[in-house]
């Protein structure tokens, strides 16, 4: 670690902790500059340590604006803010509940002061504010995603103009409008049924790209087994272990309206 980025520490602006994403442990440095946001960023391993000490100051002199607390706890912005999410198992004390082998939890759009915006998960104490039951958290979050759903062929996803690459178009992205979170898609009935009836597809394999986006197949254009070992080597390759999921295939049946596990890497 750098002397600057130890004086930081010690200044009080920036603070080592140990956080839980996706289920993942690992450092965060969060950022303490009065406000009552305080952002937590990361060090990755392609980054350099000076840039990142770099980026941290940056951050740590910068105003962070203020969000309104009272605002985002209400029982109203909860209803009409609220989406499902899926990560890997984890002990964050979160509002969770188990989705086959993840676990698909509640986040609420967020803006921010300075026009920017993101999201923060829902937590018990915020459910309690709100007077919300967990139930109707639920409610809310299933049909505010059905809302934000985006699902094109990889062929439009990548810009392509011609399907040279992709055939008939049997790859298809799946995620929200603003393409963070998306993989909650896969827990959310509606759009899966509503993505089958318009392609005239009765099964659809699901490959989860990432916490941000998963992809849909026709089932039978390659078998589930080879599937999982393409999800597992995407992983190895290319997704930051914070985003990953499960190397697991799985199966939306239209007729029985749920969605199972059809492969897993061992």
């Amino acid at each position: 670690m750098s002397t600057f980025l130890n004086a930081l520490i010690e200044s009080g602006m920036v603070k080592e902790i140990e956080t839980v994403k996706n289920g993942v442990s690992c450092t965060g440095y969060q950022i303490d500059n009065g406000s009552n946001v305080k952002p937590v960023i990361y060090h990755s391993p392609e980054e350099t340590i000076e840039a990142f000490v770099a980026r941290a100051s940056e951050i740590a002199k910068s105003p962070v604006p203020q969000i309104d607390v009272e605002k985002i706890t209400s029982h109203e912005y909860l209803l009409d803010n609220a989406f499902v999410c899926l990560q890997k198992k984890g002990n964050e004390e979160i509002c969770k509940r188990t989705f086959l082998d993840l676990e698909m939890y509640v986040r609420i759009g967020v803006d921010i002061a300075d026009g920017t915006s993101g999201s923060i998960k829902v937590t018990q104490g915020i459910l309690e504010k709100a007077g919300m039951s967990e139930d109707r958290l639920y409610e809310a979050a299933i049909q505010n995603s059905e809302k934000k759903a985006h699902v094109t062929s990889m062929a439009e996803a990548l810009g392509m103009m011609t399907e040279e690459l992709f055939g008939e178009n049997l790859f298809y992205v799946a995620t929200y409008h603003d393409k963070a979170h998306g993989a909650g898609i896969m827990a959310v009935t509606k759009i899966l049924h509503e993505f089958c009836e318009k392609k005239g597809y009765g099964k659809i394999y699901i490959l989860p790209s990432s916490t941000e986006e998963v992809l849909f197949i026709p089932s039978g254009y390659m078998d589930p087994e080879s599937l999982a070992v393409m999800v597992n080597c995407v992983n190895e390759e290319t997704v930051d272990p914070k985003l990953q999921l499960n190397p697991t295939v799985y199966l939306y049946d239209d007729d029985l309206g749920e969605v199972t596990i059809a492969s897993s890497y061992n």
